[in-house]
């Protein structure tokens, strides 16, 4: 099991479809101090896990392009890379804790700041728990 970043702030993969969105997560995110990397797709998604340790939270919409969505996503990350904590976010469809994997949360949009980071600190402190 490795330790946390050097830097101490947890890494987050952010996966949005939406830009406009996407710019605020960022905002919300690295202003709280954490340490963000973008992916665009499911496939962009998987290759940043792979290439970057450490990744302590994916928080991804339901909505991703080309027909493939969140929920999958999170199935997918749950079982290949257990450790990472998962919050899918949608304004389309309301998703119940039986649709997700676990250490999994939903987050409906329009959510607030306040919101998201009560929601990432939790997940963050879950992920911590297990390195110590």
């Amino acid at each position: 099991m490795t330790a946390p970043d050097i830097n101490g702030r947890t890494k987050i993969l952010l996966v949005e479809s939406e830009t406009i969105v996407s710019l605020y997560a960022r905002g919300v995110l690295e202003d709280a101090g954490f340490e963000v990397i973008e992916a665009w797709s499911m496939g962009d998604a998987i290759a940043r896990l792979n290439e970057i340790p450490d990744i302590a939270i994916l928080l991804t919409t339901a909505d991703l392009p080309g027909g493939i969505d969140g929920i999958k996503l999170a199935a997918q990350v749950s079982q290949g890379w257990p450790p990472v904590r998962i919050v899918v976010t949608s304004g389309s469809v309301m998703i119940s804790d039986d649709d997700l994997p676990p250490n999994s949360r939903f987050l409906p949009k329009p959510y607030s700041e306040n919101e998201l980071l009560a929601t990432l600190r939790l997940l963050e402190k879950q992920w911590r728990s297990r390195l110590m």
